[in-house]
């Protein structure tokens, strides 16, 4: 098992989530095919190079990443909103 915890905002203010899972490497393959999947599906339409959280939306890659497995948990102890 491994965790990735991230907060967001000035010092954590604003919170934060955490991704659990069983294998990193899977994890890792899983959050790329979901930014592969945005740019095939059209999802992603501006040009040039940004960060995935930039361009992508967030319920829909949390829903990719929860359908192989891994679970996205907000600090309020609920789940991101599916698409």
């Amino acid at each position: 098992m491994f965790a990735l915890r991230v907060e967001a905002g000035p010092d954590g203010a604003e919170g934060g989530a955490t991704l659990v899972g069983h294998t990193q490497a899977d994890a890792a393959a899983a959050g790329a095919t979901g930014v592969v999947r945005a740019l095939v599906e059209g999802e992603v339409a501006q040009p040039g190079a940004w960060m995935p959280e930039q361009v992508i939306d967030p319920p829909g890659y949390f829903s990719h990443l929860a359908s192989r497995g891994l679970l996205v948990e907000m600090d309020d102890g609920r789940a991101p909103p599916a698409t």
